[in-house]
């Protein structure tokens, strides 16, 4: 079953040499009848009560003398697409439902899938072979090999990056649609692979099949999060859209996969609550009586409790009771929400982002990228992300907060203001600065050397922590703006204007270069306390050793903000640039630092 994008329409390819599509009247659930053959459903429409619910709006009848065992709409609806036992895949037009073209396999096709975009179209066949066309052409851009025996699925993720396709060799494989090659083979099942999807944000990839089990692995890592074992072989597994509670499917917590098929295990726990399983040696149990008893309204939206669901899978999730907020703790406040200290499990210090009681949409948005983004990172010079909980400001409703490192010491903005106002910024300052500098490019060089890349997009001195240690070191952090790298088509304006690149202030496509334009307006700033460039030839520089930062900085400043993106570099060349000079060596005399007694740093 496959509905078009606007749900006017379905299409159903049960046991049948033809393709039926219906006009949907909202009264009627579709799943109701998802198990019910082609025939007996359309009759069993028919004796609804009240207006017919169905109406019949063509018969296509292009597949020749055999079974149709796969359709799908491409995401404008404005193509349809059907796989038959006739080896063969056809492509229909809906506005006029004319043949558009046919693509051949040698064997029968079992699935196809369009792209996110609907640029590409991949069939997966008894041949043991994908093939993917382009739909601008209509030519095939390439042909998948690896598996061993038929292809029984094919999926998308989210984004268009990767293909996964199952088959009865009993693996999944995973492809990069950039260079179609292969990301990995997941090799958990003990059958044959019937069914692959990726839920709505990508996170997660779901199998099913001969063995009857769904295995769900977690894409940043690709391991298995978690096994659901049914009772009967399965046919396909699919993830609810939105990740929404919704009782009339039969689903694994709020985002786990709706299993379809001979059995399918309701989990949702009391009316009006929430009950979050994890599976262990012991089976399904709930996994924290203080998350079951919260109600579905305490969650301000669908993505919150989806998010949220993610994490108890992925084990990122921490127990509201495991967060001990310290007293008179409140670190800072913005407009996003506030910052307090606590401890984890009474021996890990921690900082706690909560946002306000009352969600914007943005501040929500932002919330919900950082948690996605924060799983994939690890660096000494970022901030380290522990997990997500459950906080209350003012006793409000509970909100999904961030629980992230403890960084002692302030942002790189307050640290050279306290630098120049204790008059140490002349006899060190410069030295701190450069070694901070430093530890941001190569924090910046590992967000950028990523797959995919990871993009900041509101670097900053607010935005650059300082830790008190010796040497200071400069910890990266606010990724609310971030995102996956997407080059291709023009996007939003976000990040502070002051350190924003050009292209993002005038909404073009942006990429990796805006990031490095926003480092060199963090250098400007740094050496002369404004984002005047041209002060930099008039800031009072001490000796030999501080000529020699102000001019790798100012060589590394002007590099970065070329106006065309292209011509700037790369964060590992403006790493490789700032590391020509000797780097900083620690000798054993004491200074007074603003924010504690440090040891000199010596060029």
């Amino acid at each position: 079953m496959a509905l078009k994008g606007n749900a006017s329409t379905a299409s159903s390819s049960r046991m049948a040499f033809q393709i039926l599509l219906w006009a949907l009247c909202a009264r009627v659930s579709v799943d109701a009848y998802a198990d019910v053959p082609l025939r007996q459903m359309s009759h069993a429409v028919a004796t609804q009560t009240g207006p017919e619910p169905f109406t019949e709006v063509t018969t296509l009848e292009g597949h020749t003398m055999s079974w149709v065992l796969d359709v799908v709409f491409n995401p404008n609806g404005g193509l349809l697409a059907s796989g038959s036992l006739d080896w063969r895949v056809k492509v229909w037009a809906t506005s006029t439902w004319t043949e558009v073209t046919t693509h051949w396999h040698t064997g029968y096709v079992n699935s196809v899938a369009f792209n996110p975009d609907g640029g590409l179209l991949a069939s997966g066949s008894l041949d043991k072979t994908v093939k993917v066309v382009a739909t601008s052409t209509w030519t095939e851009v390439t042909t998948l090999r690896e598996h061993t025996s038929f292809v029984t699925s094919v999926a998308f993720n989210p984004d268009g990056g990767l293909l996964a396709s199952g088959s009865a060799d009993n693996t999944v494989k995973v492809f990069a649609t950039s260079t179609w090659t292969e990301v990995t083979t997941l090799t958990e099942h003990t059958g044959g692979v019937r069914s692959v999807a990726f839920n709505p944000d990508g996170g997660l990839l779901a199998s099913g099949g001969a063995d009857r089990t769904v295995k769900v692995v977690a894409t940043s890592t690709w391991t298995e999060v978690t096994m659901l074992t049914q009772l009967s072989e399965l046919d396909s597994v699919a993830f609810n859209p939105d990740g929404g509670l919704n009782r009339q499917e039969a689903a694994a917590a709020a985002d786990m996969p709706k299993i379809i098929g001979d059995a399918a295990t309701d989990l949702w726990g009391p009316e009006s609550s929430v009950s979050v399983y994890v599976v262990d040696a012991s089976g399904l149990s709930v996994a924290d009586p203080s998350v079951e008893s919260c109600s579905e309204g305490a969650f301000q939206s669908s993505d919150m409790q989806h998010i949220m669901t993610i994490g108890i899978v992925e084990h990122w999730f921490i127990k509201p009771s495991d967060i001990t907020p310290g007293p008179k703790s409140i670190l800072g406040s913005g407009s996003f929400g506030i910052v307090v200290k606590g401890m984890l499990n009474h021996a890990t210090e921690v900082a706690i982002k909560i946002p306000k009681t009352r969600f914007q949409s943005r501040e929500e948005s932002q919330l919900a990228n950082e948690m996605r983004l924060f799983r994939h990172i690890r660096h000494s010079n970022i901030v380290l992300f522990h997990g997500a909980t459950l906080m209350v400001i003012n006793g409000g409703s509970p909100c999904l907060s961030l629980v992230l490192e403890w960084v002692d010491g302030g942002n790189f903005g307050e640290y050279m203001q306290q630098l120049r106002s204790n008059a140490v910024f002349e006899a060190d300052g410069h030295a701190f600065a450069y070694k901070i500098l430093l530890d941001v490019a190569r924090g910046m060089t590992y967000l950028h050397k990523l797959t995919p890349v990871i993009l900041h997009l509101d670097l900053k001195p607010a935005n650059i922590l300082v830790e008190k240690s010796v040497p200071p070191k400069g910890k990266i952090t606010d990724f609310g703006l971030s995102r996956f790298a997407r080059n291709s088509l023009p996007q939003p304006k976000v990040g502070t204007e002051k350190y924003m690149a050009p292209e993002v202030a005038h909404r073009k496509p942006y990429g990796p270069a805006a990031d490095v334009f926003s480092f060199g307006r963090v250098i400007i700033w740094t050496i002369t306390g404004e984002l005047c460039p041209e002060l930099i030839s008039s800031t009072s520089s001490k000796g030999q050793q501080d000529a020699c930062l102000f001019q790798t900085l100012d060589e590394v400043a002007s590099s970065c903000l070329e106006g065309e993106p292209h011509m700037r570099p790369h964060f590992f060349q403006v790493y490789d640039r700032l590391t020509t000079p000797p780097p900083p060596t620690i000798t054993t005399t004491k200074i007074v630092s603003p924010l504690t007694t440090t040891t000199r740093i010596v060029l």
